[in-house]
């Protein structure tokens, strides 16, 4: 198969587990104690993450640029199939097209009309008046025939001038036509003249017969090769572009938690009080702490950046396995395809050749060469699997010689992975950027579901509304982070999960259908591509609702809070088990002008009393 099966394990989606039945405990605000992510943790997390993309870049490269190379021989062997059909097709037009012209000027060589340079005569008014002296019409067929006995024959022979007709001095004389008198004058050339007329009726048939037998069988041949052709690469380039797409979708969300991750852990790891504030707790309603804090800008979430990394790598891997099962699929139909062109075209040369053979018995030093090439040619499936897998590898060959002339230019390998925060091949750059032990596991490391993350506090299944009086409870997926966040993934009402239900169903539930290009929304996006006055083509991509163009834009939270910036107010009554949050937030655009901070305010409700006193627990905890 063309495509190379993927050295690194994708990662895979946890599957929704029924969480155990516990006691419900009692629990109050100074009893919670919850585990603080430190520096090392993150640090030993993030040099994991850094391994495994250069690790995944590395394969899914050459995974890639294999499928491309493999590609683009294919579409090459295809163009070339495509234009061998289409000159052979020419090149028989050609020859019909010879031989009905020799045909044409041997009727007219038989009936003498042929001007003085032996051409045959094709001006309209000269061949009417040169028919009428000799006494023949011409239908609309081109099928010459005698008018009667009586008429005007043949004239002796073409004069200097060749003028059709016998002048005088003085006058014009018309001959009668008389077979005595043509044989005692043509008698010498009546057996020329015989086998212009057999050479003309002959070449007449086979022009016929290959007109009507042989010439709309290629036509037919070529113009289902084009459709085929045109079918198979624009499904081709399609996926190849999919799979290209899904490449730099992972390496922008691989860019982006770097960024995120680098700056986390260079504040991680001072000791500054702007550092430790980045990751408090909200703030009691009524508290000192509520009325008095900074509002913190451009916070920033990793496990946030990291989710969408860990979910773009799982899509490219499913991305991946569909591609390669179509052109895995594409392939298989081309070699079909060529097979069947072959056999075809083989056959209807073939036939065409005997018939010319036949035709031109006369020449058979000419002819024969190439039938008997034609026929003693290997035409098993073996054979010609071979030879398309042969041809394929030469292309390839030459395709990636020529590449390599063109990167040498370009920067190195390690420069660019350095710019991208990946980890160097080399021993001295990888003890540079190291920071952990060498048997840290780093062989066996593999992606899991971001619920799984060590950035994540709490993932629970609550409900929402804004304080709008008019709006309804939403049922929501909440995640806490060690960044300080709560994030608020807003359910699609089709999922059927309640608040309560484990966060994994939820989670998975909300990743988009994948889909890949078929040969059905080619077809559709390239209809509406001539159509459409813009040429807006539909795009093949994930089936993802909205306007969403990438597979991880419908994982954005609905709601982003930042706890250190957010103020939590509780009443603590009989089974009230929702409470009240705001934010606090730098005013951006207009706003500004009359204020320097704004806020926003959402009711949070949980299952019950106890599950609501819990998370307000974590919401309050300093990270």
């Amino acid at each position: 198969t063309p495509i190379v099966v993927p050295s690194i394990k994708p990662a895979t989606l946890l599957q929704a587990t029924k969480p155990a039945v516990k006691a419900k405990p009692k629990i109050t605000i100074p009893q919670i104690k919850l585990e603080i992510c430190t520096p090392h943790a993150r640090s030993t997390n993030h040099t994991k993450l850094r391994r495994y993309e250069t690790t995944r870049r590395s394969n899914y490269q050459s995974k890639l640029q294999s499928s491309s190379l493999y590609w683009r021989s294919f579409r090459s062997l295809l163009s070339t199939s495509l234009t061998e059909t289409q000159r052979a097709e020419l090149v028989v037009k050609c020859f019909v097209n010879s031989d009905r012209m020799y045909s044409e000027n041997m009727k007219m060589a038989h009936y003498g009309l042929l001007d003085g340079d032996g051409m045959a005569i094709t001006d309209s008014k000269k061949l009417r008046k040169a028919l009428e002296e000799r006494g023949l019409k011409q239908d609309a067929a081109g099928t010459i025939t005698k008018i009667d006995p009586n008429s005007k024959g043949i004239s002796s022979g073409p004069s200097k001038n060749f003028r059709l007709q016998t002048n005088s001095s003085t006058t014009t004389t018309t001959t009668t036509f008389d077979p005595s008198t043509s044989e005692r004058r043509g008698g010498m050339l009546n057996a020329l003249i015989d086998s212009t007329s057999i050479l003309h009726e002959r070449l007449g048939k086979h022009v016929q017969y290959v007109s009507n037998e042989i010439v709309p069988e290629l036509t037919s041949l070529r113009e289902q090769l084009e459709v085929e052709v045109m079918k198979m690469e624009s499904l081709g380039d399609a996926i190849l572009e999919e799979l290209e797409k899904g490449e730099r979708v992972t390496v922008e969300n691989w860019e982006t938690y770097y960024a995120v991750a680098s700056q986390s852990l260079a504040g991680g790891q001072s000791s500054t009080p702007k550092s430790t504030q980045l990751r408090r707790g909200a703030a009691a309603h009524g508290t000192p702490q509520a009325t008095n804090f900074t509002v913190l800008p451009n916070l920033s979430d990793v496990w946030l950046a990291e989710m969408r990394y860990r979910m773009s790598v799982s899509y490219q891997s499913s991305l991946w396995d569909k591609s390669s099962t179509e052109l895995s699929r594409l392939f298989a139909s081309m070699k079909e395809t060529e097979c069947s062109r072959r056999f075809r075209l083989r056959e209807l040369l073939i036939v065409f050749l005997k018939q010319q053979e036949r035709t031109w018995l006369g020449l058979p030093s000419v002819v024969s060469p190439v039938l008997k090439d034609l026929v003693n040619r290997p035409m098993d499936r073996v054979s010609i699997e071979d030879d398309v897998q042969t041809s394929i590898r030469l292309r390839a060959q030459g395709i990636q010689k020529d590449e390599q002339e063109k990167k040498k230019s370009k920067p190195s390998e390690n420069e660019t992975n350095k710019k991208s925060g990946l980890i160097t091949t080399t021993t001295s750059d990888a003890n540079k950027t190291d920071t952990t032990p060498s048997n840290d596991g780093k062989s066996k490391f593999e992606l899991s579901s971001p619920l799984t993350s060590d950035l994540i506090y709490k993932a629970k299944i609550i409900e929402k509304k804004s304080s709008n009086m008019m709006s309804m409870w939403k049922r929501t997926l909440a995640i806490v982070t060690a960044d300080s966040f709560l994030h608020l993934f807003e359910i699609p009402s089709t999922i059927k999960v309640q608040s309560g239900s484990a966060p994994e169903a939820a989670f998975h539930a909300l990743m988009p259908q994948l889909k890949i290009p078929t040969e059905e929304s080619v077809e559709l996006q390239q209809q509406q591509a001539k159509t459409m006055a813009a040429a807006v083509a539909m795009p093949l991509n994930y089936a993802l609702p909205g306007s969403a163009t990438k597979p991880d834009d419908h994982l954005m939270p609905t709601e982003s809070i930042a706890l250190p910036n957010a103020c939590i107010y509780y009443k603590d009554g009989v089974g009230n088990s929702a409470f009240e949050i705001t934010e606090t937030f730098v005013a951006k655009g207009a706003t500004k002008v009359f204020s320097k901070t704004t806020t926003r305010k959402m009711y949070l409700r949980t299952l019950n009393k106890e599950h609501t006193k819990d998370l307000i627990s974590i919401l309050q905890a300093n990270k």
